[in-house]
């Protein structure tokens, strides 16, 4: 931080050298003034805007204090200039600084962008494929939204609310598994002056929609609501102000120990062009820190690159395909990643390598477009991005709720949240949950990403279930990409059992020459209900890698010799 102030103190030289030959004595008290006025504003803005003084573009961070001093020199040598006190030299040196730095901060902070649009494009690492998304674990579905996961939370606060409230919810993988985490963060400065530490963190189950959530007591220290030197930004700028700081992010290691991970990166293009250079790891209780470079970062840490930098990568990569003009006017080939809530988002995802991915769709540019152009999966600790091509005729996000919305109309309040695309049994899907006003999950939507067909099910179970079934009697002409459709299997039916899900009777059958449970209802054939133990049937399945399946065609041969 100090360096820094230096920095900043060097654009409040007294430039009116001019009175150094004549009257040196006044120079001396405008540079005290100078120094007095302007010194604490310097101090105040390095204290809470903490510049990165990143070679060369960082240390343009002089630029504000000279080019306020510059404007302030003219100023007074016009005053000068009315009473008769003409200036002896020096004169357009003020006039220069000022219009140097109005030039550079023009070129670094608007034009760089149109300048070097191309430039900005080819900082992501994108490797572009016609495949589709890789088949999913349906293990590892996130079926927790993040307006559910924050109802959960604070649901556990009870008395500790007063002093305290949930902070920034962070997806992530613990122990093989999604889970949303956030500590407990102040309200304000008197609570923390009250409190000093947060009492710990909340965790929440992001796979599992019936598990509560839970707290686990850890006194936490270092925090983003903290003040003074116990901040968490300030207090690693003071070790690492030569870097930019870019996100912190809130994890737990498999052992439920949290830690806070602050992603540190530099500009590649101009003051932007961000690229993560490698993670500082802080005990937020002791406040030690450890820098890893990116490629040495402790395998529990998910979030490497932070979700906006994800976020950022793909609009860059996306629309400046053919440069900034291209991007505002004919628009050939640009496709954007889609917005939720009015805004670009993406999704934290396991993919099926069990990492940690950011998912979005990319769309045209109209915001008349329902459908997509192409979806990326952004690895969580490398940055590199994949860039599914084959996207044509795929329903956006939007689309995909609005589809949902409609199945859940007759319900008040209820409404799609979070789509997320899966390759569920190889075939691209949305799983939206759906929720009522308070953001509690009332139920699990499927949206088939290329016909529209929508399952809705109180449990992800149901919605499972009825969806494999639909993919099994191959409507809309879809059939899975990976799996080689539908087999068939005669045999003898040796068990029978049956359960209520939803109000509706679910039968399940083992039957020999298969090792595997079938499951139907009487919507597929009304044999269903009729069939007992030791009855011959043929039946037809989609063939997935699961124990239990719901089968897509039924015949009872014994019924039908009879």
């Amino acid at each position: 931080m100090l360096l820094a102030l230096l920095v900043m103190l060097l654009g409040l030289l007294n430039l009116r050298f001019d009175l150094l030959r004549n009257s040196p004595k006044r120079w001396v008290k405008g540079q005290i003034w100078y120094l007095a006025v302007g010194g604490p504003l310097c101090f105040l803005w390095v204290y809470l805007a903490l510049p990165a003084l990143i070679p060369w573009v960082g240390y343009t961070v002089v630029l504000l204090p000279l080019g306020a001093n510059a404007l302030v020199t003219l100023i007074s040598r016009s005053i000068d200039a009315e009473k008769g006190n003409r200036a002896q030299s020096f004169g357009g040196l003020p006039l220069f600084i000022l219009t140097a730095s109005l030039l550079i901060s023009f070129y670094l902070n608007v034009l760089v962008v149109p300048i070097r649009a191309q430039a900005l494009r080819d900082v992501p690492v994108v490797r572009e494929s016609m495949e589709p998304v890789p088949m999913m674990n349906i293990e590892h579905i996130r079926l927790v939204s993040i307006e559910n996961a924050l109802w959960k939370a604070q649901k556990v606060i009870g008395n500790m609310g007063s002093g305290f409230e949930v902070g920034n919810l962070t997806i992530q993988m613990v122990d093989g598994k999604l889970y949303w985490v956030a500590p407990l963060e102040f309200r304000g400065f008197f609570k923390w002056l009250s409190f000093k530490e947060s009492p710990g963190f909340i965790i929440i189950d992001a796979e599992d929609p019936d598990a509560a959530a839970e707290f686990i007591a850890a006194p936490i220290t270092y925090i983003p609501s903290a003040f003074f030197s116990k901040d968490l930004s300030r207090h690693v700028y003071n070790s690492y102000s030569d870097v930019l700081l870019l996100e912190a992010s809130f994890e737990v290691d498999d052992d439920m120990k949290p830690w806070f991970v602050m992603s540190l990166g530099e500009p590649t293009v101009g003051k932007t062009g961000v690229v993560v250079t490698g993670a500082v790891v802080i005990n937020p209780v002791n406040g030690e820190m450890e820098h890893y470079d990116l490629g040495s970062i402790p395998a529990w840490v998910d979030q490497v690159i932070p979700e906006y930098v994800a976020e950022k990568h793909n609009a860059w990569f996306g629309r400046y395909v053919h440069g900034f003009w291209n991007s505002i006017f004919s628009q050939r080939d640009v496709h954007v990643p889609t917005k939720w809530d009015g805004r670009i988002d993406v999704f934290g995802v396991i993919g099926p390598d069990d990492k940690f991915y950011w998912f979005t769709g990319h769309t045209s540019p109209s915001n008349k477009d329902d459908s997509l152009m192409g979806y990326t999966m952004t690895d969580g600790r490398t940055g590199e991005i994949v860039y599914y091509k084959n996207a044509t005729g795929v329903f956006n996000e939007s689309a995909a709720v609005a589809s949902v919305n409609a199945a859940v109309s007759n319900f008040a309040g209820w409404h799609g949240a979070q789509p997320l695309l899966y390759n569920l049994y190889g075939s691209e899907s949305y799983v939206v949950p759906v929720l009522s006003e308070n953001y509690k999950l009332q139920a699990i939507g499927i949206v088939n990403a290329r016909t529209g067909h929508t399952v809705v099910k109180p449990t992800k179970v149901e919605a499972m279930m009825a969806y494999r079934q639909y993919l099994g009697q191959g409507l809309g002409d879809v059939m899975p990409t990976y799996i080689g459709g539908l087999d068939t299997l005669e045999g003898t039916v040796t068990r029978v059992g049956s359960a209520t899900m939803g109000g509706n009777t679910l039968f399940y059958f083992h039957i020999s020459g298969s090792e595997r449970i079938f499951t139907a209802t009487s919507t597929i054939s009304a044999e269903v209900a009729l069939t007992n133990v030791g009855d011959r049937v043929a039946v037809s399945y989609l063939n997935t890698a699961e124990a239990v399946v719901p089968l897509a065609v039924f015949d009872n041969l014994e019924l039908g010799s009879r």
